[in-house]
């Protein structure tokens, strides 16, 4: 009676916790037995009635948004395993990947904080492991893997999408605490910097994906030389006049205030000006 569906204690205790009570009092998601009811597979596995979760489930049969607030818990270390974020990080991210790129109006955010958070929250499980939970008070401060969760997913967004001053805004408002302002930042830049020496951002490649025109971010052309695919030179459009470009000696066109329009067509049809 005292149990949530997920079996979290109605009354969770805070995660500052003295030496004397010890580590116990964090693992909130250990599900007792329960009544049983009934066997199955040649009676090695049970089925028991104590809301006990499936920790796949939690983070797929649910939506985005509930996934991400799961992930970004602390003081439940104990809730997902690792096999189940590995399974879940691999099949979300190869799907968000396939719908990212697809015809299919879905969005990104959600897909992104809850990729970093994925594999955030795997690394802190971890580092749990090796480490241990350590008390308050004590020299060395346990990682909790939700707050890692939340450092990691908000540093894979950045990444993805270059955001920096906005992301970090609204990574905040997502946590209401100002003691990650620093990791998240810090996780921002790191992820930016990163990102532009690797590639261009998600959002550049999706633009070249669906063909859509789109101004680089400096004016240059490509040029083949004498019909070679394979001899190529890039030449910055900022080094030229717009002499260059004209042709010489300039050809006389005149079009008046009042033109017939059949005047207009054999100048658009005959000329070759590339704009008018």
């Amino acid at each position: 009676s005292n149990l949530s569906p997920r079996c979290l204690n109605s009354h969770p205790v805070s995660p500052t916790f003295n030496k004397s009570e010890g580590p116990a009092k964090l693992e909130n998601y250990t599900c007792p037995a329960g009544v049983l009811l009934h066997f199955y597979g040649n009676n090695s596995h049970a089925i028991y009635s104590n809301s006990s979760y499936n920790e796949v489930a939690t983070l797929l049969f649910g939506t985005g948004e509930d996934a991400v607030r799961h992930l970004f818990s602390r003081a439940t270390h104990l809730e997902f395993g690792w096999q189940a974020l590995l399974v879940v990080l691999i099949l979300y991210f190869i799907l968000a990947c396939w719908a990212a790129g697809s015809a299919i109006s879905s969005g990104l955010v959600v897909p992104m904080l809850l990729i970093g958070a994925l594999y955030g929250r795997f690394i802190g499980y971890i580092m749990v492991r090796m480490f241990g939970i350590h008390a308050p008070g004590s020299y060395w401060a346990w990682i909790d893997p939700g707050a890692l969760a939340l450092i990691i997913a908000a540093s894979f967004f950045g990444g993805v999408s270059r955001l920096t001053m906005s992301l970090t805004v609204i990574m905040m408002e997502i946590t209401n605490d100002v003691q990650f302002l620093l990791p998240i930042m810090v996780g921002i830049m790191v992820a930016k910097w990163t990102g532009d020496y690797l590639t261009h951002p998600l959002y550049h490649a999706l633009l070249e994906l669906k063909c859509i025109p789109f101004l680089d971010e400096e004016p240059v052309i490509v040029h083949s030389h004498g019909g070679n695919t394979t001899k190529k030179s890039i030449e910055n459009l900022e080094l030229y006049q717009a002499g260059h470009a004209m042709t010489s000696p300039p050809k006389k066109l005149v079009v008046h205030v009042q033109e017939r329009v059949a005047e207009l067509a054999r100048i658009v049809l005959f000329t070759q000006h590339g704009g008018f």
